[in-house]
């Protein structure tokens, strides 16, 4: 079934992505609340976890799109909970590297046993042919949304800037805005806007939202 809404129509996959990253966005800042952390200080750690050799906080500011100093204090603070510590880089000894500690890595997994129960129940109702298209799938749907974070992006003044920060040339934008038109609507968001919960709803993404709703543990750290 086709979205509807202004301008190209989207398929009923393609908003059942959009409304799984909702729910993801919804379970993650419950699942910093289960480790007593603020959300950025879980998106970085998120980061560390998904790095195996580490981010040096250089990278991690970039990624966490703040000041390095910012960086620098956050780190800190994954530090003194035990969650991050700082090391050698590996190929180049004047340099430090922050990786996420064992710690770490237990507190994450426990906190998201009841998100992975839900997924593998949705995943155990999937025959193997159809598992392994699924797995395909979302490993080529997040290879796009790779590609789109690291497409141009716009500045405060305007300018059309890619990921490394210079300046993007569009030869047409001087003749579009001569014509008078206005800056592109997102997409996405206006095709699906008032369709989503008309869709089906998705079992992981279900299974997001529901995981994100149970009580949270009670921190001292929470809400820092």
């Amino acid at each position: 079934m086709a979205g509807r809404g202004r301008g190209q129509s989207y398929s009923e996959v393609s908003h059942a992505i959009r409304e799984m990253l909702r729910a993801h966005s919804e379970a993650s800042q419950s699942l910093a609340r289960r480790l007593g952390l603020g959300i950025t200080d879980a998106t970085a750690l998120d980061h560390l976890l998904s790095s195996e050799n580490g981010l040096g906080p250089g990278e991690l500011s970039r990624r966490l799109g703040i000041r390095s100093a910012s960086a620098t204090t956050l780190v800190d603070r994954l530090e003194s909970t035990g969650h991050a510590r700082r090391v050698p880089h590996p190929t180049d000894r004047r340099r430090q590297t922050v990786i996420a500690t064992d710690q770490a890595y237990d507190e994450v997994l426990d906190a998201l046993a009841p998100l992975f129960h839900r997924v593998e129940q949705a995943a155990s109702r999937l025959t193997p042919d159809q598992a392994a298209a699924t797995a395909t799938f979302l490993r080529e749907t997040a290879e796009a949304m790779r590609d789109y974070a690291a497409g141009p992006t716009r500045d405060a003044a305007g300018s059309t800037r890619d990921a490394a920060g210079g300046p993007v040339r569009d030869p047409g934008r001087g003749a579009t805005e001569a014509r008078g038109a206005g800056p592109v609507r997102d997409a996405v968001g206006e095709a699906t806007r008032g369709t989503a919960d008309e869709l089906a709803p998705d079992p992981a993404a279900e299974a997001m939202r529901e995981s994100a709703a149970e009580p949270a543990r009670d921190h001292s750290a929470e809400g820092r």
